[in-house]
């Protein structure tokens, strides 16, 4: 719509309308990509905090609801803040390891 005009077409304004059409669809596919990196990321939030969460198992069965799995065994360790060089801070941060993964046991 852009390059268009009554007077025939003008090179200078389809270049202007690629520009915006490139833009405009730059735009959207960031909007799109950066949608389904905050899901993603939830997702894996929802997954890393549940770890510690004790959730009884409800198999079809009624005979297994007597079961539920333990909690895996986490290590947690913590880093203390550091100065490297004259210019950087490291600030404290943890680490959280899986050692061992959850096990059944008896409600």
């Amino acid at each position: 719509m852009i390059g268009n005009n009554q007077s025939g077409s003008n090179p200078q304004r389809a270049v202007l309308g690629a520009i915006i059409g490139a833009g405009i669809g730059s735009l959207m596919g960031f909007g799109v990509h950066k949608g389904k990196l905050v899901q993603e990321q939830k997702a894996k939030q929802d997954f890393i905090f549940g770890i510690d969460k004790e959730t009884p198992m409800e198999p079809a069965s009624g005979d297994l609801k007597a079961f539920k799995l333990s909690n895996p065994d986490v290590e947690k360790r913590c880093l203390p803040w550091q100065v490297i060089g004259n210019n950087q801070l490291v600030q404290n941060h943890c680490i959280w390891t899986i050692k061992g993964g959850p096990t059944w046991k008896k409600n």
